[in-house]
């Protein structure tokens, strides 16, 4: 159960990231709907939220694991 927990965080975030690394360059010409969540300023608000929870979970079942 912590392992498949501990994957799902894993890839989730993984996947976030690489969702996230285009602040400002190409990604920004296009509209790919950015109006999701609400105004890009929140939708940034909660991805990172979002971000932060993440890791802080993947954290701290990486320490329960290695027990």
């Amino acid at each position: 159960m912590v392992d498949n927990i501990w994957f799902l965080c894993n890839v989730s975030l993984i996947f976030l990231i690489l969702f996230r690394l285009p602040n400002k360059g190409s990604m920004q010409n296009f509209s790919l709907g950015t109006d999701v969540l609400g105004s890009p300023q929140s939708t940034s608000d909660k991805l990172n939220q979002l971000v932060w929870f993440l890791t802080i979970v993947f954290l701290l079942l990486s320490g329960f694991k290695a027990l």
